[in-house]
């Protein structure tokens, strides 16, 4: 079997020691590279026109920022290269992303303020073990204020979120979900 790379085995949930070389030599400047990047985000005024090439350079794009995208900052993402942010997406501000397993929103979803999305955790019998799952989010998904996703979760298109929900399992297409742990309330 070929060796998978560092973020390979990140997206695929494979145990990952954050101690072991491959780690702190790609990931830790990677993470690092953010925190310097979205520090700067933060305390840029959102009329600077050096705005966009600063989302794009923190994402990895080739260029600056698709302008059908808003992203409202403040904001943490601690891993931008791990995000894919389709067109006409609007995140509001105060959003969190723990995006190291990798995160995609889909074509104009709408997330509110205070969201968190988690694609990390750890081993309950040993925390310096890292394990990853990708959250996936579809079309026109609207997730509510402080709603919280967790890892590898997929939103199917057309869902809804409700504020202040728990996401800890797969969300079906046009339904609406609230609670904690959020369950289905409603199909649209």
């Amino acid at each position: 079997m070929p060796h998978k790379d560092i973020w390979d085995r990140l997206r695929d949930g494979d145990d990952v020691d954050l101690f072991e070389q491959e780690y702190t030599d790609i990931v830790r400047v990677e993470f690092a590279r953010c925190r310097e990047l979205m520090f700067d985000i933060n305390l840029t005024r959102p009329s600077d026109p050096a705005l966009p090439g600063m989302w794009g350079d923190l994402l990895g794009l080739d260029g600056p920022l698709d302008p059908s995208i808003r992203l409202i900052h403040p904001m943490q993402i601690d891993f931008g290269k791990r995000m894919h942010i389709a067109p006409n997406v609007l995140i509001n501000h105060s959003f969190t992303a723990m995006s190291i397993g990798g995160i995609s929103i889909g074509e104009g979803t709408f997330i509110g303020p205070n969201v968190t999305a988690v694609t990390d955790n750890h081993r309950l019998d040993d925390v310096t073990i890292l394990n990853c799952h990708p959250i996936d989010i579809g079309r026109r998904v609207w997730i509510g204020a402080g709603a919280s996703i967790m890892p590898g979760v997929t939103v199917g298109d057309d869902a809804v979120i409700a504020g202040g929900a728990v996401v800890t399992k797969d969300v079906p297409p046009r339904s609406v979900v609230a609670g904690v742990p959020a369950r289905v309330i409603r199909e649209k």
